[in-house]
């Protein structure tokens, strides 16, 4: 008993300062998304899904995968579009990568104010494609070798 309640503040603790996770999103596949956008607009969230497709410097489209035989995966979800603002590093699509952001619906305008400073890399006929639709705005993306590559890199130190 006298262990459960010395435990019990160490956790009260941590939630205070938000060492919990609590502020990293609720896990979740793509095809919940797509399928109830509204329950996720607005919300953070994490993503763990391959990569189907990049559409440009900042712009891809996620599922998540299966294993239809020894050497080949097959999307069993629905396709999600991510847009990373900060993105740094080319991404490999033969790999998954882990993905924290929020969900908000398609619209240049929302973008450019959830991200002050990024312009929207899109080619218009794939944005029309993506109007109305979620759309992750991704604030982290960290690839198969567990490197995040959404970080601003610092300008090189002065000599």
């Amino acid at each position: 008993m006298l262990v459960v309640m010395a435990e019990a503040p160490a956790a009260q603790a941590q939630r205070r300062n938000r060492n919990d996770n609590s502020n990293q999103g609720v896990p979740v596949a793509t095809s919940a998304i797509v399928q109830n956008p509204g329950a996720y607009y607005g919300k953070a969230v994490t993503v763990s899904a391959g990569i189907e497709r990049v559409l440009s410097k900042t712009a891809f489209v996620i599922d998540q995968r299966r294993a239809v035989s020894a050497t080949e995966v097959k999307a069993i979800g629905k396709p999600l579009l991510v847009i990373a603002p900060g993105l740094n590093a080319a991404l490999d699509s033969k790999h998954y990568v882990l993905m924290r952001g929020q969900i908000v619906k398609f619209d240049p305008a929302e973008i450019a104010r959830l991200a002050p400073g990024y312009a929207l890399d899109l080619a218009p006929e794939l944005g029309a494609q993506y109007e109305g639709r979620p759309v992750m705005l991704a604030s982290s993306v960290i690839n198969s070798t567990f490197t995040e590559v959404t970080k601003k890199r610092d300008p090189d130190p002065p000599r």
